[in-house]
């Protein structure tokens, strides 16, 4: 996917773990790696941090009740859907300079991706089963009309994701993932599937690689996986599970696995939003290895995290 953009939580909260030097037309510029996650408990707000070791989050004003978040870095916008309107909203990443990017819907809004370099943005939706899409290129006014992308949907959508170098838009389903070109022509293909599993909420790409690896959790299963999309499919999934790993030795029993529903993947490391038992940000690094590391960043700022955005910011 061109953008950097990754999920937040329902209430939207930013981290950000460090800065990277970047030289632009013979100056340097600062790179800010954040974290915004949505809250299903708070109203108007959105929640963001610095991605460091400690998650200080503060809030940016929103609309009533935001969900699904994503990023374009061209314009340096962040984009929400918002569950009371039933509309995308957009705005400055501090919240400033808000639009209503699309007219109230029919249903509930889910997943949102961004193709920056068409400059079209995806939409899912809960009912009926399709995900749309809608221009936001700059020119006529907003909202504007959205047109079907994809449509008759077999299962419940949740996460989107772009791949604009490769050339595909992918979601969530209950218990499979899905890809269709962004052309629009050509079939869907399923990637995975399991029928074991019941809310696949949580999607995001490694980028960087060549096949493209997918993580994703399942909310109600409390599992987390990842594989390579060129795998063949198979009738057991065929995916590396990440749940055996989730250890965190200050919270007792199985809790740190639970209410896990969202997943995002920043520069080598994974982040899930965490709710209850603690409420917080789960992360974990070098989840490829023979010992990976998990934590869980406990917050009281965030009364039950939703989706979560990861990303780099220019000041």
């Amino acid at each position: 996917m061109v953008n950097m953009a990754r999920r937040l939580l329902c209430v939207t909260y930013v981290l950000c773990l460090s800065s990277l030097p970047l030289t632009v037309c013979g100056t340097n510029a600062e790179l800010t790696a954040k974290i915004f996650v949505t809250d299903e408990d708070t109203e108007n707000k959105i929640y963001v941090a610095d991605l460091q070791d400690d998650l200080d989050f503060s809030s940016i004003p929103s609309t009533k009740e935001p969900r699904y978040i994503t990023y374009d870095s061209v314009e340096k916008k962040i984009y929400w859907t918002d569950k009371d309107t039933k509309r995308v909203y957009r705005a400055d990443v501090d919240g400033g300079n808000r639009e209503v990017v699309t007219s109230e819907s029919s249903d509930e809004l889910r997943g949102i991706a961004i193709a920056e370099t068409s400059r079209t943005l995806y939409i899912a939706n809960k009912s009926p089963k399709k995900i749309t899409s809608v221009s936001i290129a700059q020119g006529s006014p907003f909202p504007r009309a959205e047109t079907d992308f994809a449509s008759g949907l077999s299962e419940e959508l949740y996460s989107l994701e772009v791949d604009e170098e490769k050339g595909f838009l992918y979601w969530s389903l209950k218990y499979s993932i899905e890809r269709k070109p962004l052309v629009g022509s050509g079939g869907t293909q399923t990637i995975y599937q399991n029928s074991d599993l019941s809310e696949i909420t949580g999607l995001s790409i490694d980028l960087s690689r060549d096949p493209r690896r997918i993580f994703f959790c399942d909310f109600g299963k409390k599992q987390s996986f990842y594989k390579d999309v060129n795998q063949p499919l198979t009738s057991t999934g065929s995916a590396d599970e990440l749940t055996d790993y989730m250890n965190d030795a200050d919270i007792s029993g199985e809790k740190e696995r639970e209410k896990l529903r969202d997943i995002s993947y920043f520069d080598g490391t994974l982040y899930w939003t965490k709710e209850g038992g603690p409420n917080g940000i789960a992360v974990m690094t070098n989840y490829d290895q023979s010992s990976p590391s998990f934590d869980i960043k406990e917050t009281s700022a965030i009364g039950k995290p939703f989706q979560l955005l990861t990303i780099n910011v220019n000041p």
